[in-house]
């Protein structure tokens, strides 16, 4: 490609430096030639009058942005393309446009409008019988479905998807999909089932050399070992993990770390427990992974509460508060934070907090997962026969107005 782009400079062949360095830009990592190449074919398109190559960088240049998480700078370049594109019928780049904003509109949130997107790129791929594209729109809306908490639905498009993704021997694809549809089933309280689908597709995927599927594979076998409280189970994809992973702090290996240091503890295996969640927890601030670092030290503050060691669970709790928060893990703390006063039977504490975390995770479509679900509903009921029903629920109601920083200042506190 960089010896095209360089021939038609040469060859002052405007149309070909154009196409070219569109091509090279959607390769290319480095943030400022990206935008240089992407930019020297908006120009030459732009001069020739060609919108609906001009809305294309735009488009291309937009999803790369928001690839390499530059959310903010790819938004107008996708709402550019898209307001180009509505009317000019070309469907399948109209379809990739509204899953470009669909997505993006998902990471902040808005998650009904990314569902809208979504069907309207359906409505696009079906109607130019594309199989790829309908099946790559369905897994996206199977994962926007899930942040809805509607798992019957997102487990219904995800099944299409790993149908049409077969049909177009796909097997890659039709693989990711089945772990999402694993954790659907999760959701659904079908465990077994996704434990068995999870080790199905393990089985299918031996022969793909493509550590990122097998990882989260294997890590979603741990979590769902943890759930099933199966240690031997959970050792075994464990050490599948290590041995992936051997010698580096990868994310799906320190997930594992954390999903069994859990499993141990809540089997009793206290040392083990504590050393690969601390273990976990080192490889995940290594790699600035906040929400499952909170998720160790959660653990961790759980462990030293058991054992009566209110000092060593403060010290979990403060150094949560040092991490950089987003509203999720902003949950997550306040959750952390309920353990630690129901240990002090401070229940009007347990119960403002465990108001906050609901409002966020309600607000910013973060469902908890069911085990946990569970273990925190039995500490509000609890909560509630100690304060009474209406003292209970003024707690609660309360708890929805706190701020973040009113959160951090109750945790220093």
């Amino acid at each position: 490609l960089e010896k095209a782009c360089e021939y038609a400079k040469a060859w002052h062949c405007a149309e070909a430096e154009a196409e070219a360095s569109l091509y090279l830009g959607t390769l290319e990592i480095r943030q400022k030639r990206m935008h240089e190449l992407f930019q020297k074919s908006r120009e030459i398109f732009g001069a020739q009058g060609r919108q609906m190559k001009a809305a294309l960088v735009d488009l291309s240049e937009g999803h790369r942005l928001y690839e390499m998480r530059r959310h903010k700078a790819a938004r107008p370049l996708i709402a550019s393309a898209l307001l180009q594109l509505e009317n000019a019928g070309d469907l399948k780049t109209l379809a990739r446009a509204l899953n470009c904003m669909g997505n993006l509109e998902e990471h902040e949130n808005k998650v009904w409008q990314a569902v809208e997107r979504f069907r309207q790129s359906l409505k696009c791929y079906h109607a130019i019988h594309s199989p790829y594209g309908t099946a790559l729109t369905l897994t996206n809306l199977g994962n926007a479905y899930m942040r809805l908490e509607n798992y019957s639905a997102a487990l219904d498009s995800l099944q299409q998807a790993a149908a049409m993704f077969a049909q177009t021997a796909n097997r890659y694809r039709t693989l990711f999909v089945q772990d999402y549809m694993a954790v659907a089933l999760v959701n659904m309280g079908e465990i077994e089932q996704a434990r068995r689908l999870l080790e199905k597709t393990l089985e299918e995927a031996h022969d793909i050399h493509e550590y990122g599927l097998k990882g989260e594979l294997l890590a979603d076998l741990t979590w769902v070992a943890r759930l099933c409280e199966d240690l031997h189970a959970g050792r075994i994809w464990l050490d599948e993990l290590k041995s992936l992973f051997a010698g580096s702090r990868q994310w799906h290996l320190a997930r594992g770390l954390i999903e069994i240091g859990l499993l141990e503890w809540e089997t009793g295996h206290k040392m083990q427990a504590l050393d690969l969640l601390q273990d976990g927890l080192d490889a995940m601030k290594q790699i600035k992974d906040w929400k499952y670092s909170c998720a160790a030290l959660q653990g961790m503050a759980r462990m030293a509460l058991a054992d009566n060691d209110a000092e060593r669970a403060r010290l979990c709790c403060h150094e949560m508060i040092k991490t950089r928060f987003t509203q999720e893990e902003c949950a997550l703390l306040a959750e952390s934070l309920v353990w630690r006063m129901a240990y002090l039977d401070r229940y009007e504490a347990v119960l403002l907090l465990l108001g906050y975390a609901a409002h966020i995770r309600k607000a910013f479509y973060r469902p908890l997962y069911p085990p946990a679900k569970t273990a925190l509903a039995e500490l509000e009921n609890k909560a509630v026969a100690h304060l009474g029903q209406q003292h209970a629920l003024a707690a609660y109601q309360q708890g929805k107005e706190l701020t973040q920083q009113q959160l951090v200042q109750f945790a220093k506190e």
